[in-house]
């Protein structure tokens, strides 16, 4: 899950910057995309968690 959503993430913040700031210069790809992909998948991770967390709980139930 973790990889197919970093691939999915690169892809739509490379269209999206070469789109919306017109093919700006390689050190703004370098760190824009891992730093946005530490992030979402941070949070996902958080979230996949999250919903672990009270799936277990309800099965207690």
């Amino acid at each position: 899950m973790s990889y197919g959503l970093s691939v999915v993430i690169v892809f739509l913040i490379g269209v999206s910057l070469y789109f919306l700031a017109h093919d700006p210069p390689t050190w703004v790809y370098l760190t824009a995309v891992p730093t946005i992909v530490i992030f979402f998948n941070s949070f996902a991770f958080q979230v996949r968690a999250g919903h672990d967390a009270v799936f277990l709980w309800e099965c207690f139930l």
